[in-house]
């Protein structure tokens, strides 16, 4: 033991030396993290998004037609867009926010790519959703036409499982693919022995599945904590935008309390059911008081009550959810934050474009069509 602290002694050294180690250990290892991000990172902040801003939207909104939208639009180095119609544009508004997840993909480290791949994983269950949509009107009420078009999704297990739905016969088949796929067994059952389909139990459904999804990325070391702060977030939203969907259609407060996605910031259980017992949309937002996105959906209840519509108050909840993303992104700076922040925001700008290209095509009024475009704000709460 003495030798241990004996100059003399190479017991002395060996200790000495594995002491160092350790210290650089520590101090490289949340470093080597912050080493992987510096170059994505300065790249996307640069980029910016401009289409969640009112300048900007405005100058493609005052478009006199889509050849000016596009010409507006193409000024972007980022963006190359074309179509002769609103839907080609759309089509090719999509496929950018793709091509833009991949390229994120390939300037970021292997060690999250998991991130994007998931990213990729919850756009194609946007058309997975719908598809479930179609398939139960089919089964559960006779109507749907057959698709014949090949399932435009990225993943070969998502064209599998679509090509799956629209060979169901019957509720059986359904709830077979459902539990193969990985939905929840207890939502299933719910959506399956549903008398009508029930959309908003598919929503719920489908939401679950992407929040589960991304609850399995494995990141590097502090690369954890922006996404954790996403997807609390995200939970958040969805259970309020589920129980105020739920409480305009007039649902029982016996099925609204069904629609609880659990791990989220501010909306506990006990909330949740709150939300649930009361039979007014304008008493749910009341019960919101003292959270984060109580001012949000109150700024909004006017619109809501004009327009008899909760497009108002999802809008609310997304411009809430983009101020939380900035917020994650100031503080994890270093590592996942600006690249989550770009991405969220770039999915809202190209909702924003998609919306302004039909508006044109359809000869929509600005003022109309500005209502329901998103612009990123700040709101003290």
């Amino acid at each position: 033991m003495a030798d241990l602290f004996n100059p003399n002694a190479y017991q002395f050294w060996f200790l000495l030396v594995g002491i160092i180690a350790v210290i650089i250990g520590a101090i490289y290892r949340p470093f080597s993290s912050y080493f992987k991000f510096i170059y994505p990172n300065a790249k996307y902040q640069t980029i910016g998004n401009p289409f969640l801003t009112k300048k900007e939207l405005d100058k493609v909104l005052d478009s006199k037609n889509l050849k000016g939208f596009l010409e507006n639009l193409n000024y972007f180095k980022d963006y190359n867009i074309k179509g002769e119609n609103a839907k080609d544009i759309q089509i090719s508004l999509d496929e950018n926010l793709l091509e833009t997840v991949e390229m994120m993909r390939k300037d970021s480290n292997k060690s999250i790519h998991s991130f994007f791949d998931t990213y990729l994983e919850k756009y194609d269950m946007q058309i997975i959703r719908n598809e479930i949509k179609k398939t139960l009107g089919r089964i559960l009420e006779g109507e749907g036409v057959e698709e014949t078009e090949e399932p435009k999704v990225l993943f070969e297990k998502n064209r599998r499982f679509i090509l799956q739905l629209r060979e169901a016969k019957n509720a059986e088949n359904l709830e077979k693919a459902f539990l193969e796929y990985g939905f929840d067994e207890k939502i299933t059952k719910e959506v399956i022995s549903a008398e009508k389909p029930d959309f908003l139990a598919v929503d719920f459904m489908v939401g679950k599945y992407i929040i589960d999804c991304f609850g399995k990325i494995k990141l590097p070391y502090k690369c954890d904590k922006p996404l954790d702060a996403y997807i609390k977030t995200l939970v958040d939203i969805l259970n309020i935008k589920n129980v105020l969907r739920a409480k305009h259609l007039g649902y029982s407060a016996d099925k609204c309390r069904k629609m609880f996605l659990d791990g989220g910031k501010e909306i506990a259980r006990w909330l949740f059911e709150e939300m649930a017992e009361v039979d007014q949309v304008s008493q749910v937002i009341s019960s919101l008081e003292g959270t984060t996105y109580f001012k949000w959906l109150r700024d909004a209840i006017e619109d809501y009550n004009k327009e008899d519509s909760v497009q108002p108050l999802e809008n609310a909840l997304e411009k809430c959810l983009l101020k939380q993303v900035k917020d994650v992104s100031v503080k994890y700076y270093l590592t996942l934050g600006p690249l989550l922040q770009f991405l969220v925001n770039r999915e809202y700008e190209i909702r924003n474009l998609k919306i302004i290209a039909k508006g044109l095509e359809e000869n929509i009024d600005p003022q109309v069509i500005r209502k329901y475009l998103l612009i990123a704000e700040d709101k003290e709460v």
